[in-house]
């Protein structure tokens, strides 16, 4: 995953597809986005997609794959927002301080 050193991105849009696949192929020939990273099942599930464009990037996964981010996503918008953060559990313990909840 993109990460918080080497001019990479801490804050990225995601989105979840029906057809991760067909929006990665989408980003790739019509704007010029570069695939960075792709992990899919053997039978072609996107669990989890990294399209770059310049210095931003784009986490892309397909709708319906079980596990934390889509049940997450179940009742969101379209899109949520991946934020990268260098040290997770001082992160969630000030979230957790001011208030934050799973």
């Amino acid at each position: 995953m993109a990460g918080t050193g080497g001019g990479r991105p801490g804050i990225c849009p995601t989105a979840p597809y029906e057809g991760a696949r067909a929006a990665i192929e989408q980003l790739t020939e019509a704007p010029g986005f570069t695939e960075l990273s792709v992990y899919a099942t053997e039978d072609g599930m996107v669990m989890h997609a990294e399209p770059v464009q310049g210095s931003g990037v784009v986490v892309i996964g397909s709708k319906g794959r079980g596990g934390l981010f889509d049940a997450g996503m179940e009742d969101a918008g379209p899109a949520g927002v991946y934020v990268v953060v260098d040290v997770a559990d001082a992160h969630h313990r000030r979230a957790v301080e001011h208030g934050v909840e799973n």
